[in-house]
């Protein structure tokens, strides 16, 4: 890998000149890039204390490349939708609710019904299983 000076644009403004691994692929940039803009909505999300236990630590979120997924006990998941939603106005971002979709696991013996969960106002669809990143 060759570490390369580069700067960013956005909005018309740009960065001071800082130094990163370049790997011979744009992804790493894209990657690199996701990762600084999101950062702010992982901290968002990660504040909340909900989603699934690991040892001493609470996963609600995994956010790779240009890909997200958000999971919370059920009760608590529009909470955290509501937070990406707000996130995405707030910093002009559209998260694709038609590529978005719910997954519920229960046991057989849950009674737990499915709620309607949204996404910047869009009902999101439920789905059998999910595979991250295909």
């Amino acid at each position: 890998m060759e570490l390369v000076q580069t700067r960013i644009q956005w909005v018309g403004i740009i960065s001071d000149k800082f130094s990163m691994q370049w790997c011979q692929t744009r992804w790493n940039l894209i990657s690199f890039l996701f990762g600084v803009f999101f950062d702010e909505l992982s901290l968002l999300l990660r504040s909340e204390r909900i989603g699934c236990r690991l040892g001493h630590m609470i996963v609600n979120h995994l956010l790779f490349a240009d890909d997200a997924v958000v999971f919370a006990p059920s009760a608590k998941s529009q909470l955290l939708l509501d937070i990406c939603s707000d996130f995405a106005i707030s910093h002009n971002v559209v998260f694709n609710a038609t590529k978005s979709q719910c997954l519920i696991t229960k046991s057989k013996h849950d009674l737990i019904g499915c709620p309607v969960f949204h996404l910047r106002g869009a009902p999101l669809p439920y789905t059998e299983s999910y595979k991250y990143l295909d």
